[in-house]
C-alpha cells in the first residue's frame, strides 16, 4: 500500500511514521532514519553521526485533525519542516535579520527533548529562548515561505549576535507584520490571522494595551493560531474565553497551554482568579488536566533516564481524587526512600506499607517541612526528597491533616 492509499483513511501511530520516513526519503533525506516507537519520535543520524530526532506526536495529531483531502498536502508540508536545515542559513546576520521571526512553544515540549537527549545521549537543540510565563517559552526561527527553521545559540554566535539582540528584532519584524484582531462580544478579542504567530503576538505589549478590557489584560493560547484576551474583572468575557479556548484543545492540533496569563506592567505572569471567582472552578481543573498529562510523560522519560544510569529513585506518579465533585492531584511520599515529588495540590505520606497515608496540602507541607524539598530543574517543577520528616514535624501535619 503506498502513502496516498494511506491517506484515505486515519493511519496509526506506526504507519504515520513509516510514512513520513518514506517521504523524506522520497524528497532526498539522505540520513538514516530509526522510528521510536516507544517514544514514537524519529531517530536521525548521518554516516554514524547523531543528527538529532523528530518527535512525532504534534506533527500525527496535526496530520489526523485535517481533512482527508487535503492530507498529502499536510504531510508535505511537515516534510519540508523536517527539512529546513538543509536550507543553509544566511552567512551574514544582516541577511537573515528581516526573517527573523519569535515562535511561542509549550515549555513541556522543551524539556520533553532535553530528557530524551539524556536517555539517547544525543544532544538537544541548544534553542535561544526566554520564559513567558511557567508554561510557555519564545524562541527564534528563522521563517522562510518554504521553511522555518528554530534558531540555536550557536546560529547566532555565528552571526555575532546575542539572543536579546536577535529577538528584539524579531519582535519588531513580527510588530509589522499584517495582522488581524477581531472582537467576539462586547470584551473578547482575538488575533485571527491565521499564520502561525497569532499566540505570538501576545508579546506586542503596544497591541494588548489598545485593547479595551476591564481589569487588567488576561490572555488564554490555546495553540499557535488563537490569542484570545480579555480583562480579569469582566465575568462574561472571562466566560466566552474558556468556552472558546476548550473547544480549540479538543479539537484543534498542537496545543500549546491552557491556563491563563496576566499582563502586569511590562511582564505576563501567571494567573489564577479568586477562589470566589464564577470562573476560578473551571480554570483550576483546566490546570490541573494539564499538569495531570504533563507529570504522566515526564516520569515515563525519568523512569527511563534512571533505568538508563542504574539510579534508584522514586519518581512519584501524580493521581486524581475526587472529593464531593472537586478534584484534587495527589502524590505519595513513601518513607526511607530518595524520590522526586511533584507538586500536587496534596501529597500523602506513607510511614510504612501497613500505616494510613497522612494527607496534607502542599501549602503546608512547605510550611512545615520546606527545607526537605530540595528544587531541582525539571518541569513541570519536581522537588528531590532525601530525608523523611521527623516525627515531631509529623505531629505538626497531623493537626493540619486533609479528610480525603
Amino acid at each position: 500500500m503506498g502513502i496516498f492509499d494511506s491517506l484515505r483513511g486515519t493511519p496509526s501511530k506506526d504507519r504515520f511514521a513509516k510514512m513520513l520516513i518514506q517521504a523524506l526519503h522520497d524528497a532526498g533525506d539522505t540520513r538514516q532514519i530509526e522510528y521510536d516507537a516507544e517514544e514514537f519520535r524519529l531517530l536521525l543520524s548521518d554516516d554514524g553521526d547523531d543528527a538529532g530526532f523528530i518527535n512525532l506526536a504534534n506533527f500525527y495529531a496535526q496530520f489526523c485533525q485535517v481533512p482527508k483531502e487535503h492530507r498529502a498536502a499536510c504531510l508535505s508540508g511537515i516534510v519540508r519542516g523536517c527539512l529546513s536545515h538543509l536550507k543553509g542559513l544566511p552567512d551574514e546576520y544582516e541577511d537573515a535579520r528581516p526573517d527573523l521571526r519569535p515562535r511561542l512553544w509549550a515549555r513541556a515540549m522543551l524539556e520533553q527533548m532535553r530528557l530524551q537527549s539524556l536517555i539517547t545521549d544525543r544532544d538537544a537543540p541548544d534553542l535561544a529562548y526566554e520564559f513567558l510565563g511557567q508554561h510557555l517559552a519564545i524562541t527564534l526561527v528563522y521563517d522562510l515561505p518554504e521553511s522555518v527553521r528554530s534558531l540555536s545559540r550557536e546560529d547566532l554566535d555565528a552571526w555575532q549576535v546575542t539572543p536579546y539582540e536577535a529577538m528584539e528584532v524579531a519582535r519588531t519584524n513580527l510588530a509589522e507584520d499584517d495582522f488581524m484582531i477581531g472582537k467576539l462580544g462586547d470584551s473578547l478579542y482575538a488575533s485571527v490571522t491565521g499564520d502561525s504567530y497569532d499566540a505570538t503576538r501576545v508579546i506586542l505589549l503596544d497591541v494588548i494595551r489598545r485593547f479595551e478590557v476591564k481589569g487588567e489584560p488576561i490572555a488564554m493560547l490555546p495553540n499557535r493560531d488563537y490569542l484570545l484576551v480579555t480583562g480579569s474583572e469582566d465575568v462574561d468575557g472571562m466566560t466566552m474565553m474558556l468556552d472558546l479556548a476548550e473547544k480549540v484543545l479538543q479539537e484543534e492540533p498542537r496545543p500549546l497551554s491552557p491556563l491563563p496569563i496576566r499582563l502586569s506592567g511590562d511582564e505576563w505572569l501567571d494567573w489564577m482568579p479568586p477562589h470566589e471567582h464564577p470562573c476560578y472552578a473551571r480554570l483550576r481543573l483546566m490546570e490541573d488536566r494539564y499538569l495531570y498529562e504533563e507529570y504522566g510523560t515526564q516520569k515515563g522519560l525519568l523512569d527511563k533516564i534512571h533505568e538508563t544510569h542504574g539510579e534508584d529513585i522514586f519518581v512519584a506518579s501524580v493521581m486524581a481524587l475526587e472529593k464531593q465533585g472537586d478534584m484534587f492531584t495527589c502524590a505519595v511520599w513513601p518513607a526511607d526512600v530518595l524520590a522526586l515529588l511533584p507538586r500536587t495540590r496534596l501529597v500523602a505520606l506513607m510511614q510504612g506499607p501497613d500505616s494510613p497515608p497522612l494527607m496534607v496540602a502542599w501549602e503546608d507541607l512547605e510550611a512545615v517541612v520546606g527545607d526537605l524539598l530540595l528544587p531541582t530543574n525539571h518541569y513541570p517543577p519536581r522537588f528531590r526528597v532525601e530525608q523523611f520528616p521527623s516525627e515531631s514535624q509529623l505531629e505538626t501535619l497531623r493537626r493540619r491533616a486533609v479528610e480525603t
